[in-house]
């Protein structure tokens, strides 16, 4: 069965803006949640209750490093909204994000330019 993308971390006026578009442009089914933290997201993708989501808030370096590496160990795919890998090193931004993390890699390009086209909307 087909799973929808999930955006989290949005508010109500993003929430209802994603809504339009998804619907405006054709865009895959969709589902955004208000607030989700990297690590309930990473358990939600671990246990397979999410195949694919963007997280459009930013989170601290040191609450996405855990994750990331438990998700990326399980086989997921786990990037920025460009696209590119976290960076931890100490002349890396405080803050990652948004995330874009799914289980299956394949369909990872495809979600991350779903979540740059969010995100240019915001």
């Amino acid at each position: 069965a087909f799973k929808p993308i999930y955006v989290a971390g949005v508010s109500r006026t993003t929430e209802a803006s994603i809504s339009d578009a998804v619907e405006d442009y054709k865009l895959p089914r969709t589902r955004t949640i208000r607030y989700m933290d990297v690590g309930n997201l990473a358990l939600q993708v671990l246990e397979n209750r999410i195949d694919k989501c963007i997280l459009m808030k930013k989170s601290v370096k040191y609450g996405t490093c855990a994750a990331e590496a438990v998700l990326l160990a399980a086989g997921a795919a786990v990037t920025d909204i460009e696209g590119k890998r976290m960076k931890y090193d100490a002349e890396a931004s405080p803050t990652n994000g948004p995330l874009v993390v799914t289980n299956d890699p394949k369909e990872h390009i495809q979600t991350v330019k779903i979540g740059k086209f969010f995100s240019s909307m915001l």
